[in-house]
């Protein structure tokens, strides 16, 4: 797999787990998801919208959770189903956040994609090129700093990946990094700041080891670069390497609760914590068993 799509997985690994959710916190929480939707769209593009996923829904909501700012709920068409009208978060400041980072990182995973594919699959990535930069150039003149920092943390995971590194932190620490820059921008305020940062990091830690564990086959098919090839080249079967990580996926699980706790939210509390406690575990535990990616190719976003 490109390096870019440790930082853009297509389905997104930070959901939530519907069935220990409460209707009234389920509506919320597709409010926001279809608030980022409309937001994608208005901002970027009716194409922008392709590029939801559940990870980004993740920073609106804890945007609005650790701040303060209105939130305004209507109900509203829905672009994929027109007869259908659903309740949808108007814009606000954490959506327009959420939709500037989606916007960066689709800009870098085509980049990355255009650069490690073959002429023919390159084709039509040179036709979507056109809309990644001005998407790209659009959000970064609201974030420069993210822009160059997701950029400069880009070029290392490549360099590392090129260098075929088998050194477990090293590999997760560049897309980690990026993301506790991401999660610390949030809020304003120093100590929640540290803690957003400590959050992100560890959530871009666990999703880097996640999307390794979930693409080992598809990795080993291709010769793309996966961790967990290079961690333990000897071992040729799947369930057998993606057991590798299961410890530490589950000591980076358990600091991530840790940290949780001591964030300061002002709402969407059990929305939030279902995500982190029960959403997390049931992803890795999918993923663990071979399960998660056939699940999603089945019912892709069944969870909205």
């Amino acid at each position: 797999m490109c390096v870019a799509d440790r930082w853009y997985n297509m389905f997104g690994y930070i959901k939530i787990y519907k069935p220990e959710m409460k209707i009234s916190e389920y509506e919320l929480y597709s409010s926001v998801y279809c608030g980022m939707c409309r937001q994608l769209g208005r901002a970027f593009g009716a194409f922008a919208k392709l590029t939801l996923n559940y990870d980004f829904a993740f920073l609106a909501l804890l945007g609005l959770a650790i701040n303060e700012e209105p939130i305004c709920i209507e109900r509203k068409t829905c672009g994929a189903n027109p007869l259908l009208r659903k309740k949808c978060c108007l814009v606000n400041n954490s959506l327009e956040y959420g939709a500037d980072i989606a916007m960066l990182m689709l800009f870098y995973k085509l980049k990355d994609n255009i650069d490690d594919s073959a002429f023919i699959k390159k084709i039509p990535l040179y036709f979507l090129y056109p809309f990644a930069a001005a998407a790209r150039n659009k959000a970064g003149k609201r974030l420069p700093e993210t822009d160059a920092l997701i950029s400069e943390a880009m070029l290392r995971q490549r360099s590392l990946e090129r260098e075929n590194c088998d050194n477990i932190d090293a590999a997760c620490e560049p897309s980690a990094s990026a993301l506790a820059a991401v999660f610390e921008a949030l809020s304003g305020n120093e100590s929640q700041k540290r803690v957003l940062n400590r959050l992100g990091y560890l959530l871009g830690r666990w999703v880097y080891l996640v999307d390794a564990a979930d693409d080992w086959e598809k990795d080993k098919k291709s010769g793309g670069y996966n961790i967990l090839l290079r961690k333990f080249p000897e071992i040729g079967d799947a369930a057998a390497a993606r057991q590798k990580l299961e410890f530490s996926l589950n000591l980076t699980l358990g600091e991530i609760f840790s940290v949780f706790n001591l964030l300061d939210t002002k709402r969407f509390r059990p929305i939030l914590g279902n995500i982190i406690y029960t959403g997390l575990p049931e992803v890795q535990k999918a993923v663990l068993e071979g399960r998660f990616r056939k699940k999603e190719h089945e019912g892709k976003k069944t969870a909205i």
